[in-house]
C-alpha cells in the first residue's frame, strides 16, 4: 500500500502588512461623504440623514475605520446644525466682532436684524450668559480656597508649606549625614 503524500504550496506569496497610517486619508474620504449625505433637504432633516451616513460610512470603511468616520460625521453635522445664534443689525452685530466669527449669517424674519450663527459659546446671549454664571462660581471657589490657606499660614509669621517643610527635612537629614 502506497501513501500519498501531500505537498502544500501557496499560489502566491502572502502579503506583507501595510504600516502606512491612513488615518488623514480615511478621515478626509469620510467627511467628504459626510458633506454629501448630511445636507439640507425636504423630504429627511438632519438627524435622520446623519444616521442615514453614518450607517452607509459604516459599511464602507469597516470597523477599524469606525472612529474616525464618527468624528468625520461629526464636524461635518456640526457645520449644517449650528446651535448658537447673536442677534441684531449689521453694526451691532459688527462692533462685538460676530460678522467675523460667525458660520453663517441670515436675516431674522422680522424688524431687519440679523442672525449670526456661530460655534462660539459666548456667541449667544443665552450661553454667555450660563458661561459667565459658571465662570463666576469657579472664581469664588478659587478665592475661598486660597483666603484658607492664608488664613492657616496667618498662625505663624514663618509658615511652611508642605513641600518645603519636606525640603527642610531633607537638607537637615543630608547635614546629619555629613
Amino acid at each position: 500500500m502506497q501513501t500519498a503524500t501531500l505537498v502544500h504550496t501557496p499560489a502566491a506569496p502572502a502579503p506583507k502588512l501595510d504600516p502606512t497610517d491612513r488615518t488623514r486619508e480615511t478621515f478626509r474620504l469620510a467627511y467628504r461623504q459626510a458633506r454629501s449625505m448630511i445636507r439640507d433637504g425636504g423630504r429627511y432633516g438632519y438627524g435622520a440623514r446623519y444616521v442615514w451616513a453614518l450607517d452607509h460610512m459604516r459599511r464602507r470603511f469597516g470597523a477599524s475605520g469606525w472612529p474616525v468616520v464618527q468624528a468625520a460625521a461629526r464636524v461635518a453635522f456640526d457645520l449644517r446644525a449650528v446651535s448658537k445664534a447673536a442677534t441684531g443689525t449689521r453694526e451691532e452685530l459688527a462692533r462685538e466682532g460676530m460678522l467675523t466669527r460667525a458660520v453663517r449669517v441670515e436675516p431674522a424674519p422680522r424688524g431687519g436684524w440679523l442672525w449670526a450663527w456661530t460655534f462660539d459659546a459666548l456667541g449667544s446671549p443665552n450661553t454667555a450668559r450660563s458661561l459667565r454664571r459658571y465662570q463666576a462660581k469657579r472664581r469664588r471657589e478659587v478665592a475661598r480656597a486660597m483666603a484658607q490657606d492664608r488664613a492657616a499660614m496667618e498662625g505663624s509669621r514663618f509658615a511652611l508649606t508642605v513641600p518645603g517643610l519636606l525640603v527642610l527635612r531633607e537638607a537637615e537629614a543630608a547635614r546629619a549625614t555629613a
